[in-house]
């Protein structure tokens, strides 16, 4: 049966990693369940410059979420997500501010 719907498939084993690995595949499956009716169907997946948009996005939406995820361990985890990278600051051009410890 066709659902149109995403389905994630991951290994988990209880570490920092579990909720990077599905924030990132959940943007995957956000993009791919927001195109799944285009048409042409060609126009579904974006192309390798785009690809990982929504993905990345996802991961940052999800930080500001980190404490219920990890308790008094949040503060330590958030030092080293994805944001700790400044070659992804010129990602945030929407007039937004990135998480203190970011800066």
């Amino acid at each position: 049966m066709d659902y149109k719907t995403p389905f994630i498939f991951a290994n988990f084993n209880g570490t920092q990693h579990d909720i990077e690995v599905i924030t990132h595949e959940a943007g995957h499956a956000f993009a791919a369940y927001i195109n799944r009716n285009r048409v042409p169907a060609e126009t579904i997946w974006p192309g390798m410059e785009a690809c990982e948009v929504h993905s990345m996005s996802m991961e940052f939406f999800a930080e500001a979420f980190s404490e219920e995820f990890f308790g008094k361990d949040a503060r330590k985890v958030q030092l080293l997500s994805p944001c700790g990278s400044p070659d992804l600051y010129p990602v945030r051009h929407d007039g937004g501010s990135f998480p203190a410890h970011c800066l």
